[in-house]
């Protein structure tokens, strides 16, 4: 799975979000990059999205509520797109560094089993938008 993201506004490492740091993980494997380093603002903002667009329900066993139901409502015969706009699009405003979406969108290819979400949200910084446009998010 390979994604990329963006940021636009303030320069890296200028005036990050406050209260928004997170160790710094693998972005294809989700572990923890070594040596450690700690990520601030925007970057470990669009962490904390890829990480919970990664995450499958009841994965984590401490919190079964926790993650996107994949088996239940994306990987099945004929998913309903609308219903699953829904479930990334609450995911995404409720990641903890976004304030509000400015634009989504999910193109579901059957024939080939790829499911892209591209978006743009603003930061709680307002100067600041994360986006997965150019090279989106993809479930295959």
């Amino acid at each position: 799975m390979s994604i990329t993201w963006s940021y636009v506004g303030r320069a890296p490492g200028s005036m990050p979000l406050i209260g928004y740091a997170e160790i710094e993980r693998d972005p294809v494997t989700n572990d923890i990059k070594l040596p450690v380093r700690i990520v601030r603002g925007p970057a470990a903002v669009i962490q904390r999205v890829r990480q919970r667009f990664q995450m499958g329900l009841r994965e984590w066993f401490l919190d079964q509520q926790l993650g996107l139901p994949f088996y239940e409502d994306v990987f099945v015969k004929n998913p309903d797109i609308g219903q699953v706009t829904s479930i990334f699009r609450n995911t995404l405003v409720s990641t903890p560094g976004i304030s509000s979406l400015i634009s989504m969108s999910t193109t579901l290819d059957l024939r080939m089993r790829n499911l892209s979400v591209n978006f743009e949200a603003r930061a709680e910084d307002p100067s600041i938008i994360i986006r997965a446009v150019d090279a989106p998010f993809k479930i295959r």
